[in-house]
């Protein structure tokens, strides 16, 4: 009997340990998964760590839709943080419309249409990408990813694993999930870390960056993950 109620009272201290942890919900790119975060370091003994991986499940369906999906999966009764990469950035802005989080980290990401470079906006109005079929996305991706980010041959081989297993249909998707973004940047505070080498979303678009990593691409996620991990140290214990 003395031995269940030892174990009951460390059960009920480990529960409520894990209440009082604040969680911070990661969510990746658009050719990325839960591996984009591997080499995250965040002091576990206050945060808990979340990724919301996510699919597009229908043609035409919007950001805020997929936020609301996937705000379902976030609990607002503890205090939480929002982290994303790329479309998961922008996926993150939609959510705090929904359910608001304590911080909200960027990391080459985008916080309205307006920090999306003008060839989206072209695309947007003259929509070719529809023409394309689905099997040539994720090969496209593939393809272009080191010519664009010539760092992520440093991870080429996580790179095409990640890139491999998405499914052409949702990489189209994701694409015009992107190019059809109507959310206009607004006064909500962002922390935000990009790259000045990032071609894919350049820096100059983004007039409000926190902090610039000189050198830093699209990818730095994988890349930089010593740097970005003392900066996430600093911007958490604010």
């Amino acid at each position: 009997m003395r031995s269940l109620f030892t174990l009951l009272f460390i059960f009920s201290v480990l529960t409520i340990s894990a209440q009082n942890k604040k969680v911070i919900y990661c969510l990746p790119g658009q050719g990325a998964d839960s591996r984009q975060f591997e080499h995250l370091q965040v002091d576990t003994s206050v945060y808990e760590v979340q990724i919301l991986e996510y699919d597009i499940e229908f043609e035409g369906q919007t950001m805020a839709e997929l936020a609301y999906d996937l705000s379902k999966e976030i609990n607002d009764d503890r205090p939480f943080i929002l982290l994303g990469v790329s479309l998961g950035g922008m996926l993150c802005m939609e959510i705090n419309a929904i359910k608001q989080a304590e911080k909200i980290i960027l990391i080459s990401s985008a916080a309205g249409r307006e920090e999306l470079p003008g060839r989206y906006t072209i695309q947007r109005h003259t929509p070719l990408y529809q023409r394309i079929p689905e099997s040539a996305y994720v090969w496209g991706a593939s393809f272009l990813q080191p010519l664009v980010e010539p760092d992520s041959k440093n991870v080429s081989a996580l790179c095409h694993s990640m890139l491999s297993d998405k499914d052409p249909s949702y990489m189209k998707r994701s694409v015009e999930m992107i190019l059809e973004w109507d959310r206009s940047v607004d006064d909500t505070p962002v922390i935000h870390l990009h790259g000045n080498k990032d071609h894919t979303l350049p820096a100059r678009k983004i007039p409000h960056i926190n902090y610039l990593i000189d050198g830093g691409s699209h990818m730095m996620i994988l890349t930089r993950t010593d740097e970005i991990n003392r900066i996430l140290q600093e911007v958490l214990v604010d």
